[in-house]
């Protein structure tokens, strides 16, 4: 029964289609096609831009050198010693000889800690916000 109502309706189709005369457009549609791509105006191409701009990179790196040297000057009291001998063989207190006497303040420290976590972010957003625009690109 459901391959009788497929065939009738199949049939069916075939003469309408039969029947049908095809359309045919304006003699003037291929003008009025270009008028309308004349006014379209593709997008732009892509432009890079960075969250975080150059002046704003050089404002965060004469932060951190103001901080590093009012550190090194006025702060004599707080520092770690990252090189010290103690806890490292005959090998490494050779090598690190000239690095034992180096410290860092703790302000100095949570600083360059600060600056590789900015960094880190930047990087993770750059890759996750070009990610999505390939994404919508393709």
């Amino acid at each position: 029964m459901l391959q009788l109502d497929d065939k009738s309706v199949e049939r069916l189709v075939g003469k309408m289609m039969q029947e049908v005369k095809l359309d045919k457009p304006s003699p003037d549609f291929t003008s009025h096609l270009m008028v309308h791509l004349n006014v379209y105006k593709p997008s732009k191409a892509f432009v890079y831009q960075p969250l975080i701009t150059k002046t704003g990179w050089l404002f965060i790196v004469g932060v951190m050198l103001l901080l590093v040297s009012f550190v090194i000057v006025f702060d004599d009291h707080a520092s770690v010693n990252w090189f010290g001998t103690q806890a490292m063989d005959r090998f490494y207190a050779n090598l690190f000889q000239g690095f034992a006497s180096l410290k860092f303040s703790v302000i100095s420290t949570y600083a360059i800690v600060l600056t590789a976590i900015m960094v880190f972010v930047q990087i993770g957003l750059l890759v996750h916000r070009n990610q999505k625009r390939w994404e919508t690109m393709l």
